[in-house]
């Protein structure tokens, strides 16, 4: 763990506004969500010992193939199920209100990843392109829409609340408006981190954010068709779908750089208005301010919008695969002391000796953890009797067999128990040498788990708040 906290840093950071990570980058990229089913895995379950809620958006799951070509059949689905199952991973729906029409509002009650997937087919895109389920993604739509609904409190609409009279999406409209007009503010940053945004394209944006109607002329005339959602007065809402689209009319370096930076400023007031954390990472830039004092660009010294505490997850901690129950695992640190005493320590780490006590927490935890792959006990007692008594038997007619064939006959009781002393220590030594190797060998594994796990998270704590007086709020 580490905490590059500035000292003068101040915000308010609430229990409630802690328990929570959003998946901002796996929302915002697909590349951002790990490859392999285990590293997957074994992301969501380190979260969950650091949060009490893993908030994951149904269009993560509606749009990505990664979830269907892994989790959509088999056991590894059964992973996921108990994670939602426990609560660790609550699922974020589509407001019932804010379909079209009443048919689908009644089909997202019992079907709510699936209304999300033909809700985006039909009025949106996935990122700038057209999108159509594959057969594998439906059958996962089938099976979470399933678990979410046998366990009512693993999913929950997302928040409806308005900032000053506006909704998310006509915040981040103003937002990503403000942050390409206000040059003295975040010129400096658009610079360093969306170098192939260009005076033209800056200029376009500003525009047809001011007249949604010229973006969605230009999409057309780019590219054939344009994908919107309308008002009541027919204007276009300019929303990441638009922009996305309006971003592929120019060169694909300008596209996904512009693209990032649509989901940079989405996810600042999407986390603010869920009460949530974000997380971030090389797929997903923070939305940062940089001090005029500075000269570089460090993490050491931005503040980022809305995101008092950051966690960035390893990937491929290489767990050992022979564990099946991941989750069972997980649930009961989850409900010790440490893990209990972990989140309470984040929810109030407002200075360094708060993060002290996370720390220390921590190594607990990968202590633990790493106890339950590698126990110090490994090596049962029942296997080891099996063990010693099968070999001592093993020596003890091989030497019987010896006698017989060097003397014809054994005669006498004794000539068959003469060999067990000698059989017997000989065990005894190899037991004990192979016991001792297994020990510390299994020992040292468990050592290298609890390092892996330790330094597999790195938090930091920042924040700036929103701007209040974003123009039109």
């Amino acid at each position: 763990m580490m905490c590059p906290l500035r000292k003068d840093s101040g915000y308010s950071l609430t229990p409630d506004n802690a328990s929570r990570l959003i998946l901002s980058d796996w929302a915002a990229n697909s590349r951002a969500i790990p490859k392999k089913p285990q590293a997957l895995v074994e992301s969501l379950l380190l979260l969950a010992l650091v949060y009490d809620e893993i908030l994951i958006t149904d269009e993560v799951f509606a749009l990505n193939t990664i979830f269907a070509n892994h989790f959509a059949a088999g056991e590894q689905f059964r992973v996921i199920e108990q994670l939602i199952e426990t609560g660790a991973i609550v699922v974020l729906t589509h407001p019932l209100n804010l379909y079209p029409d009443t048919g689908m509002r009644e089909r997202a009650t019992v079907a709510p990843i699936r209304s999300r997937a033909e809700y985006i087919a039909a009025h949106g895109t996935s990122g700038a392109r057209l999108f159509k389920p594959t057969t594998k993604q439906v059958d996962l739509y089938s099976r979470l829409d399933g678990t979410i609904l046998r366990n009512p409190k693993a999913h929950r609409p997302v928040s409806e609340r308005q900032f000053g009279g506006h909704n998310v999406m006509e915040v981040f409209a103003l937002l990503l408006h403000l942050v390409l007009e206000d040059r003295e503010t975040y010129g400096r940053w658009l610079h360093e981190a969306f170098p192939e945004i260009s005076e033209d394209m800056r200029s376009e944006f500003l525009r047809s954010i001011e007249d949604p109607h010229r973006a969605y002329e230009r999409i057309h005339e780019n590219k054939g068709h344009a994908k919107t959602i309308l008002r009541s007065d027919t204007t276009p809402v300019f929303n990441r779908s638009l922009a996305y689209q309006l971003s592929s009319t120019f060169s694909l370096k300008q596209a996904r750089q512009m693209q990032r930076l649509i989901q940079t400023v989405f996810a600042a007031p999407f986390n603010s208005r869920e009460n949530a954390i974000g997380q971030y990472s090389e797929h997903l830039k923070e939305f940062v301010t940089i001090p005029n004092d500075i000269d570089t660009v460090e993490a050491t010294t931005v503040t980022i919008l809305s995101s008092p505490v950051i966690v960035d997850t390893a990937i491929d901690l290489h767990l050992p695969s022979s564990h099946q129950d991941f989750c069972g695992v997980i649930q009961t640190i989850r409900n010790n002391a440490a893990g209990k005493e972990l989140r309470r320590a984040l929810r109030n780490a407002i200075n360094e000796h708060e993060f002290a006590r996370a720390r220390t927490y921590w190594q607990t935890i990968a202590e633990e953890l790493a106890n339950h792959y590698y126990q110090n006990d490994a090596i049962r007692i029942r296997s080891v009797l099996c063990s010693f008594l099968g070999s001592m038997a093993s020596a003890v007619l091989a030497q019987s067999g010896e006698q017989i064939y060097r003397r014809k006959t054994i005669s006498t009781l004794q000539d068959l128990l003469f060999p067990i002393p000698f059989a017997l220590t000989a065990e005894c030594v190899l037991l004990g040498g192979g016991l001792i190797f297994k020990t510390l060998q299994n020992d040292l594994r468990r050592q290298k788990l609890s390092r892996r796990i330790e330094t597999a998270l790195k938090v930091r704590c920042s924040d700036t708040p929103i701007p209040q007086d974003l123009p039109g709020c």
